[in-house]
């Protein structure tokens, strides 16, 4: 699978989307295959985690953007719905 976006969610950790919509788990230095953390609908276009690391903040072509903890992606922590065009960026505001 070709990657369209990835970030590191911790220094050995990367996820990678795909335009199956699948967002992908990859450990830096193994030797084991990506696996699936947790999928879109539609296309993944960004990737991004916040400053603490607590959250992976992915938007799709369907004009949704997903929040899930970092530490286990199948725990939503919200959706960002309403958008009208397909997200092309996606960062997180630092909290003060």
């Amino acid at each position: 699978k070709k990657p369209l976006c990835c970030c590191f969610t911790s220094p050995t950790q990367v996820h990678l989307g795909d335009r199956f919509g699948d967002v992908m788990e990859l450990d830096v230095g193994s030797d084991e295959a990506p696996r699936v953390a947790f999928s879109h609908l539609a296309i993944v276009t960004r990737a991004a985690v916040d400053g603490q690391r607590r959250f992976l903040i992915t938007g799709d072509k369907d004009e949704k953007v997903r929040i899930s903890r970092a530490d286990n992606t199948r725990v939503i922590h919200s959706f960002c719905l309403g958008h009208t065009s397909f997200v092309s960026a996606v960062v997180p505001i630092p909290s003060s």
